[in-house]
């Protein structure tokens, strides 16, 4: 899988920026949508010396969670990314997980399944195997790292399912730049909508996915949908980049369950 290579910049005024402009700022964009995912794609994947910090919110029938969590990349075999399982099934329905890179050696943590090992290059069971569009609301997060286990980017296959029809949604991309601390933040978008005749049989859905354009690491995502005889649900995922960062070796240990520390910041009620 070649990739280019990014540069990390400090990037934490363009989030806290995002929600200052109005819908109206954004103007159209002729980039196709599968280049905009590939671009996502090789800038994660690429990623050295990366500190993220997002805060990650569900909002619907199964009640309601929000967790702060955090992204520290050496590059893209050694890392600890924390994440937020959506499960509906579950007795708790909101599951915090932290999946940890070693020397190219892949684990998973959970409070549900304890200390995992995953097997490079397989589907780590983050929901893409029923559809990149199906599984994106409920597992986005999660989804956004899976290339750190497969190889394989998940932004590219998403806007291919979105482009030949999956779902049924209208595409739109557009562009604006942000202007704070005296510098300028080019930032892109997809927004993608359910066609209007479809919003009886399968319900009102849209998928944003917003990105810095020079670097193309996502700035927020989110999906909003009201499925048929269900209350709205929202789902969103709004991170700040900083870089280079120096990770010392302790945040990249695998060391038992018993022994690593869970996220806690996940609240549901």
């Amino acid at each position: 899988m070649r990739m280019k290579t990014f540069v990390i910049l400090p990037l934490l005024a363009v989030t806290s920026a995002v929600y200052a402009q109005k819908s109206g700022d954004w103007r159209p964009a002729t980039l196709p949508p599968v280049v905009f995912g590939k671009n996502i794609d090789a800038a994660l994947y690429n990623l050295k010396n990366a500190w993220g910090r997002g805060l990650y919110r569900s909002e619907g029938k199964i009640g309601r969670g929000t967790a702060v969590l955090e992204m520290r990349v050496r590059n893209r075999s050694v890392f600890n990314i924390e994440l937020v399982r959506n499960n509906p099934k579950a007795t708790d329905p909101f599951q915090s997980q932290t999946l940890i890179g070693n020397k190219g050696k892949f684990y998973l943590l959970s409070k549900e399944k304890g200390f995992q090992k995953l097997a490079a290059g397989s589907d780590p069971g983050f929901g893409s195997s029923q559809g990149m569009v199906k599984a994106w609301p409920l597992h986005l997060q999660q989804l956004v790292w899976q290339s750190y286990v497969t190889g394989k980017g998940v932004f590219g296959p998403l806007m291919q399912g979105l482009v030949r029809g999956d779902g049924g949604y209208t595409i739109r991309m557009d562009q604006r730049t942000l202007q704070a601390e005296g510098r300028s933040y080019p930032q892109m978008r997809i927004f993608a909508s359910r066609k209007p005749a479809l919003v009886k049989k399968l319900g009102e859905s849209s998928i944003e996915i917003v990105v810095d354009s020079r670097m193309w690491l996502p700035l927020q995502i989110r999906v909003i949908e009201r499925l048929p005889n269900q209350q709205k649900s929202l789902y969103e995922w709004t991170t700040s980049w900083k870089g280079p960062q120096v990770f010392e070796d302790k945040f990249f240990a695998t060391p038992t369950y018993q022994k690593i520390t869970i996220p806690t910041k996940t609240a549901t009620h």
